[in-house]
């Protein structure tokens, strides 16, 4: 079984170090079960659309999940297409390949954004009603839950920027429309916190994660240079769970908001856990679930990368969250077919190398606004 929650570690790091290719098994995988879950979303539910499963064999497949189904682990957990878009989306903004926006990207994200239209109502003011829907595997059958809606409202728009060589304009209408009905992340104005889902906080949690934190990442609706990011700093110095390694995404989360004390301490203890029984270095130590772990590393590596370089569009940013102390070399990718590389020397940049040159105006040295 392919765990989405397990495997996806890997592959996000995979952008910045440039290993495009060894990205595209992944996204062959999920595109291959596409027309099999989509043929049984539409004898369940009688509607178009489909979801990938948290918990997944290579060939996919869904289980009936209608709201009078009980509740579990991963049976109204839907969020998984959404990351997958994401982190497709990502793909393209870096290659630039529009091949594989017609033929991975946009039958992936259109499915899904497909399913949440179709499969869920809408509340009293028309907006988009995700009620039974899992917050991730922590709360089960909750209402609104901050990951869907948070992957949504990142999807969509990125969505609706695609080329028009890539998508039609009749899909992108209709992303408008669903993106104009998609309600606004659960928020706890009194105590500026965002939550993992919106109303009473009632629901027992069956995990040990913070899913209000999705919004940070892997969605980055928050973060450095972005509105209100003290009310996603607070939601994080808050979070309830803190355990470090396996698939915690607290270290990425971290570098997102500038926290290089946080981020430090914990990729320290990620790519430093290995088990001594197990024969190969990067075969780290069990985390929750079995041994090789895969997460220990991916995490790690990734929350390494945002400490050292950020890119929102087409602006490049450069120790947003680096440590003191701590020196290195650096090559890493970024959108539009580019990469930077350079040493870092007493908390100072020598360098940097850009390539292609035209781009180096893009990059921004610890030039990030707070607001």
């Amino acid at each position: 079984m392919y765990w989405f929650q397990n495997t996806r570690p890997m592959y996000w790091p995979r952008l910045m170090a440039g290993d495009y290719d060894m990205m595209l098994p992944l996204f062959r995988m999920y595109l291959k079960m596409l027309p099999g879950n989509a043929a049984q979303v539409h004898q369940y539910y009688g509607h178009g659309g489909a979801y990938f499963q948290e918990t997944t064999p290579f060939w996919g497949g869904v289980p009936y999940m209608g709201p009078e189904v009980k509740e579990n682990w991963t049976g109204h957990y839907f969020t998984p297409i959404l990351e997958l878009s994401m982190m497709m989306l990502d793909y393209y903004e870096y290659t630039q390949d529009a091949g594989f926006a017609r033929e991975y990207l946009v039958p992936v994200a259109s499915a899904g954004l497909l399913f949440f239209d179709e499969h869920f109502g809408r509340d009293t003011h028309g907006k988009l009603l995700l009620d039974p829907d899992n917050s991730i595997e922590m709360f089960w059958k909750v209402h609104n839950p901050a990951p869907d809606i948070a992957g949504l409202r990142a999807v969509i728009p990125r969505m609706l920027e695609l080329p028009d060589g890539v998508v039609g304009a009749g899909m992108k209408e209709n992303w408008r429309r669903l993106l104009g009905v998609v309600p606004p992340l659960p928020v706890d104005d009194s105590a500026r916190r965002l939550l993992p889902y919106t109303g009473p906080q009632t629901a027992k949690g069956r995990n040990l994660e913070n899913p209000e934190l999705y919004a940070i990442y892997p969605f980055r609706l928050y973060g450095l240079g972005k509105p209100d990011f003290l009310l996603a700093r607070h939601t994080f110095e808050l979070r309830k769970f803190r355990e470090k390694g396996c698939w915690n995404q607290d270290p990425i989360q971290a570098a997102y908001l500038g926290e290089a004390g946080v981020a430090k301490d914990y990729v320290h203890y990620a790519l430093t856990r290995k088990d001594p029984k197990l024969k190969f270095p990067a075969f780290w130590v069990r985390g929750h679930d079995y041994e090789p772990d895969e997460d220990n590393g991916g995490n790690g590596e990734n929350g390494l990368q945002k400490m050292l370089m950020q890119t929102e569009g087409k602006n490049i940013y450069l120790l947003p969250a680096w440590p003191k102390g701590w020196d290195g070399e650096f090559r890493l990718h970024a959108p539009y077919n580019t990469t930077v590389e350079g040493k870092i020397v007493n908390g100072k940049v020598t360098g940097p190398v850009v390539t292609p040159a035209e781009r180096a105006s893009d990059v921004k040295i610890n030039q990030l606004t707070y607001e």
